[in-house]
């Protein structure tokens, strides 16, 4: 039996989240409370029917203590089985919602006045806290009686018995009130909170007292990096003499291991691995600390790398954040909370003196959960649809990867990849059965597609998965959400959103992909993730070249040191010849080829003697602007500046690699026509547009394009003008008098010619003259 207890001085929103675990769990009990908040006590006496209580500890029961605090002295010395310090009763109620529990009026109407009193002004509250003010509602609660419990929302209160006796009280206070208003039991001290914009103000009433709570670690009067209710449990949890002080180096032991930037690998890992440690701090020739470096991305290394000369400082994590001793303790949970990070080094005077982990964050690190977002209509509806097969099922499912990305860029979306934590094949049929569509699955995968509307869908189990060598296809078993993000290529690929039954999305974002997306960055997962797959050095460049974003400094460092490396040999060819034609269909190729040219790419993916080099690159950049100047077709651009790329290699190794890549028939075509040269006299060769027209007409538009781009002016202009303007000219002649006159066939025909190039001649003779100046 799963015993709930409120901790002393608990307030009217511990209760509410009380009574919704009790309707999820029905045999869970609740610890009678000792000490509660005025709001607390007024609605217990108003709702006291609804709680069946236990007057102290059953043997065996799990303690689970909600909410900060210290239990009240009933539980004794009883053992605490965990300690729920963040309840959120809003989500609790949607877990009821969800599971479509019944609730009497009287029921709703206590879960709503603790949803008003945790959520304060409804115009201000969070999406999920009006979903369950809207739910309660519909349950019959009375919205009157609700808020007449849940006004004014003064303040949150904590009481806590320190290891000297005193009993104190930490109070967040959200108006002026004096401490002795917002309590109901005699303190010896009260240290009460108060935000004033982004900083948090702390006094201690009396003021004599705070040398007696805070010892040797007075924490100061002001604080900012963190919210008022967060400062409160930090507090409390300090004043009950959990946490041993308020800065970082309440928990940080050391000294930590050490390795140097410049070891090889394989002596880094053998040492490591001998001593069983997950990570060291990564330091330089004086002691200094650099970054940090994991066991098992040496082991990768080792694994992908071989006897390779490479060095600890290449597979260095240096995006780490360095801490200070004296820094605030919650800045461990910052640093390792909201970026994925799992290890934080902390450094005086340059020099490492800890290195932590998430076991040392002292209140747990938050669920990387983020806020709730809208989903474009048709996407949400199906999303919400799938999503609650999936629930039926026991299965979760989500929004991932490139969809999620695109999203939050505000591009239209019509390719939904989703993520299950269960069966996807499974699931896959029920969607097709539920949509009367039919499921392409792929069994050997796990993976199935469906097509239901305008959208594509594919669905995949959540895997993790792993590289016997560099290069390798992975290989992959089930894994939860977490570890298929983690697997992932870049933060920004690495986001996930949970569709709510309202057709909006839930992100799950635990690397910082939404911060680099914010902020245009592309950072990868971890140091050897170019090692291990090299196509994603062309993928990041692609991504980098496509959005106008920068490589991180460190996934640049990784990926220069990759290409050092030659990985790119230990690629399969057909996947990288697949990331090449995805690069040819990007409107900013140019972009992406500049970026390839800067880290030496080009060498092993071209044939021999091809170079992205100024020139080629200029040559490319005037093709696309040729391009959107004519408006010709889109999607041949790419091809066609690979085709004037090629067109320095041989031809039969030219064509080889057009095979390999499956270019369309039009490039070949292209090709032949720029190796042939024969547009290089055209300035030479033509007096009237007529000529002009004689001269080009058996050429495609993008032959012309590309010799245009390939030459420059003033073969340029010429082809630009037959393209805008001798092309689009449709010039009639009446055959009528040609035939009086006895001429048919073709001396007709010649004829008809003739006053068709006079009459082109005549209707562009103003252009033409002033073209003939420009050149």
């Amino acid at each position: 039996m799963e015993l709930l207890v409120l901790p002393e001085g608990a307030d009217l929103e511990a209760l509410a989240a009380a009574y919704a675990l009790i309707k999820l769990n029905p045999e869970a009990r609740l610890l009678k409370p000792s000490s509660l908040s005025p709001r607390a006590r007024k609605a217990l006496e108003r709702f006291k029917d609804l709680f069946n209580f236990l007057e102290g500890p059953a043997p065996d029961a799990r303690i689970i203590v909600l909410g900060a605090g210290e239990p009240p002295p009933a539980v004794g010395g009883a053992a605490v089985f965990r300690r729920l310090g963040r309840l959120c009763t809003a989500s609790l109620i949607g877990e009821v919602r969800r599971k479509n529990l019944p609730l009497t009026d009287k029921e709703a109407t206590l879960l709503l006045a603790g949803v008003l009193a945790e959520a304060g002004p409804l115009w201000s509250a969070e999406p999920q806290a009006l979903r369950a003010v809207a739910f309660l509602l519909e349950r019959g609660a009375n919205l009157t009686e609700a808020r007449s419990l849940a006004k004014d929302r003064p303040s949150e209160v904590s009481v806590v018995r320190t290891p000297r006796g005193l009993k104190v009280a930490v109070v967040l206070s959200r108006e002026r009130t004096e401490p002795a208003d917002l309590l109901s039991e005699e303190v010896d001290a009260v240290v009460l909170l108060r935000e004033k914009g982004p900083k948090v103000l702390l006094e201690v009433v009396p003021r004599e007292r705070a040398r007696e709570l805070w010892g040797d670690s007075d924490p100061g009067e002001e604080f900012e990096g963190i919210s008022a209710g967060r400062l409160r449990l930090y507090l409390t949890e300090f004043l009950a003499g959990r946490l041993r002080g308020l800065s970082v180096s309440a928990v940080a032991a050391g000294p930590p291991p050490r390795v140097r930037a410049d070891e090889p690998v394989a002596a880094a890992l053998d040492r490591l691995a001998g001593f069983g440690l997950p990570a060291a701090v990564v330091v330089d020739g004086e002691g200094r600390a650099l970054g940090v470096v994991k066991t098992a991305e040496l082991l990768r290394a080792v694994r992908y790398l071989g006897q390779k000369a490479a060095e600890v400082f290449d597979f260095t994590d240096d995006e780490v954040e360095f801490l200070k001793p004296s820094d605030p303790l919650w800045r461990v949970e910052a640093a390792l909370g909201r970026s994925g990070k799992e290890f934080v080094p902390v450094v005086e005077g340059g020099r490492p003196t800890a290195l932590l982990s998430e076991r040392d964050a002292p209140l747990g690190l938050s669920e990387p959960t983020g806020p709730t977002v809208e989903l474009p209509p048709e996407v949400g509806e199906v999303a919400a649809r799938i999503a609650s097969l999936a629930r039926q099922l026991g299965f979760r499912v989500y929004l991932v990867g490139g969809v999620v990305r695109d999203l939050f860029l505000g591009k239209r979306v019509w390719d939904l990849d989703l993520v299950v934590e269960g069966d996807a094949l499974r699931l896959a049929r029920a969607v097709g059965e539920s949509f009367g569509v039919r499921v392409h699955p792929f069994e050997e995968f796990g993976t199935a597609h469906l097509t239901v509307g305008r959208l594509k869908l594919e669905l995949a189990t959540a895997r993790r998965e792993r590289y016997a060598r560099s290069g390798a296809y992975p290989e992959v078993e089930p894994a939860p959400l977490k570890e298929d993000l983690l697997r992932r290529d870049f933060t920004i690929n690495a986001m996930a959103l949970e569709p709510t039954p309202e057709g909006k999305g839930r992100l799950v974002d635990p690397l910082g992909g939404l911060s680099d997306l914010k902020e245009g960055v592309v950072r990868v997962l971890r140091p050897t993730s170019f090692v291990e797959d090299p196509v994603r050095i062309l993928r990041a460049l692609r991504f980098a070249g496509r959005f106008g974003f920068k490589l991180s400094p460190a996934t640049e460092r990784y990926l220069r040191r990759a290409v050092e490396l030659g990985v790119l040999k230990n690629a399969p060819r057909g996947r990288l010849t697949a990331e090449l034609r995805l690069a040819l269909r990007e409107e900013n190729l140019p972009r992406i080829w500049e970026l390839y040219a800067r880290y030496g790419l080009d060498r092993g993916l071209f044939p021999e003697g091809v170079r992205l080099s100024n020139e080629n690159l200029r040559k490319v950049a005037r093709l696309f602007k040729l391009w959107k100047e004519v408006g010709a077709d889109p999607s041949l651009c790419g091809w066609i500046a690979l085709a004037l790329l090629l067109s320095e290699a041989k031809e039969e190794e030219a064509l080889q690699f057009l095979e390999e890549l499956s270019a369309p028939s039009e490039v070949r075509e292209v090709l032949f026509r720029l190796k042939e040269g024969r547009l290089s006299d055209l300035p030479r060769e033509v007096e009237r547009p007529s000529d002009l027209k004689r001269r080009l007409k058996g050429f495609s538009d993008w032959a012309l394009l590309a010799a245009a781009a390939a030459a420059g002016p003033p073969l340029e202009k010429l082809i630009l003008f037959y393209l805008k303007e001798v092309k689009p000219l449709k010039v009639k002649v009446d055959p009528g008098p040609l035939k009086k006159r006895g001429l048919k066939g073709r001396e007709l025909g010649r004829e008809i010619e003739k006053l068709k190039d006079a009459e082109l001649d005549r209707a562009l003779s103003g252009k033409w003259e002033a073209l003939k100046r420009e050149l």
